[in-house]
């Protein structure tokens, strides 16, 4: 998965463009939750060097939040690294100069955006599935949400 292909595939599954936080870097991308504003992915070039590659250059890498438990398991995957400039023990860095499969990087990308909703981020989404329900239900917390998708909506005020 290339640079382009990852901005493609979170704009066209979360519809989710980047924004550049960094001042006078026009490189370096984050991928935020809309509610939260929590970043999911984060899209840089840096030195080869930094990942023990040999010559000379940058390179495209994207770090992604995972659950802790995953890290060991994933660094042994060639083109996955601890996270640069991240807590490594929540975050890997995956290359995007073609060495992982495209259905692995989309799949990380996908834990790394659930592990990070947060519950604003679930209440605008149940805010939606009350208007699809006809605006019958009001939520007031997360537990209300579990009783709504359980029960379907129904009754509930």
């Amino acid at each position: 998965m290339t640079r382009q292909d990852l901005f493609a595939h979170i704009a066209d599954t979360y519809g989710i463009t980047p924004d550049y936080p960094f001042e006078e870097d026009f490189v370096t991308a984050v991928f935020r939750h809309t509610g939260n504003r929590k970043w999911f992915a984060i899209a840089m070039r840096i030195p080869r060097a930094k990942l023990g590659l040999t010559g000379e250059g940058h390179v495209d890498v994207v770090n992604l939040k995972v659950s802790p438990e995953m890290i060991p398991s994933l660094v042994q995957e060639s083109g996955v690294f601890p996270a640069y400039h991240m807590n490594k023990k929540h975050w890997n860095q995956l290359n995007l100069f073609g060495s992982l499969p495209d259905g692995l990087v989309c799949s990380l990308i996908c834990h790394s955006y659930n592990i990070t909703v947060h519950s604003f981020d679930v209440l605008h989404g149940a805010e939606q599935l009350n208007v699809a329900l006809g605006g019958t239900v009001r939520l007031q917390s997360l537990k209300d949400l579990g009783t709504v998708v359980k029960h379907g909506g129904g009754g509930m005020k």
